[in-house]
């Protein structure tokens, strides 16, 4: 596949993130006027990835004053676009970001049933560490998930 373009989202990206939660997600998804908000507040970062000017992924991770853990909200790859290393990219370019914000942790919730998803963050040295009953719109539950960082690949 050609080069994918990773890059923080900007507001005229909005209309391809919410077709693209649109595409990925039955139940949780965002709309437009959550991605402008998250799009605009300090303590968040919205990440697209392009392959020829299209958003073909998205991701939003959210900070917190005075923490160095960082929660990965959401992470959406284009069904046409799955299984060709564009989930390692924007993972690979979420885990740059977080360090820049000084974080030494990254926090998610996936929901069960997504075993793909699971895999996926296990292979990348994510660990379980809880779940949340009932945690998404349509009842299922979620699987917490954290990985730390050391500190010397956080330099």
């Amino acid at each position: 596949m050609k080069k994918i373009v990773t890059e923080i989202a900007i507001t005229t990206d909005v209309h391809g993130l919410v077709e693209l939660e649109e595409l990925c997600f039955e139940t949780d998804r965002l709309d437009a006027r959550h991605f402008r908000y998250f799009i605009k507040k300090p303590t968040a970062l919205v990440i697209t990835a392009k392959h020829k000017k299209v958003i073909i992924s998205g991701a939003v991770v959210l900070f917190r004053k005075n923490s160095k853990i960082a929660r990965l909200y959401s992470l959406a790859v284009h069904p046409e676009y799955r299984k060709r290393g564009v989930a390692q990219t924007v993972n690979d370019f979420i885990e740059s970001s977080i360090r820049k914000f000084h974080c030494n942790e990254i926090r998610l919730e996936v929901n069960m049933n997504n075993h793909r998803a699971i895999e996926f963050y296990r292979k990348n040295g994510y660990a379980s560490f809880g779940e949340y009953k009932k945690f998404y719109e349509d009842g299922t539950d979620a699987l917490r998930m954290h990985k730390v960082f050391s500190d010397k690949r956080r330099k």
